[in-house]
């Protein structure tokens, strides 16, 4: 009876050594090809972290002019406002 047990502890064992064995080359390749992935997608947001940075830069650029043109325009209507006469006073009397 012993020599069943062990009989059959070996077999099982060389069937799981060589699944274990079979698993460890599919494990490696996944792990390359994971790691390959991972380096694609850092390189990916990478570039998007770039792009938003310059996006960034050229929304402040834009805000800036903007804050220029309202100045100059607060600017200009000040001096319109300026230069215009006083609306008359409405007495209310016609004038002949």
């Amino acid at each position: 009876m012993e020599a069943v047990i062990v009989a059959a502890v070996a077999a099982v064992g060389t069937v799981l050594a060589a699944f274990a064995q079979s698993n460890h080359k599919q494990i490696k390749e996944s792990r390359i090809e994971n790691r390959d992935d991972h380096n694609r997608v850092a390189n990916l947001l990478s570039g998007v972290k770039d792009e938003l940075l310059n996006l960034h830069h050229k929304i402040d650029h834009v805000d800036d002019q903007v804050d220029k043109v309202e100045e100059k325009i607060h600017d200009h209507m000040m001096w319109h406002y300026e230069k215009s006469d006083p609306p008359a006073k409405k007495t209310g009397v016609r004038k002949k």
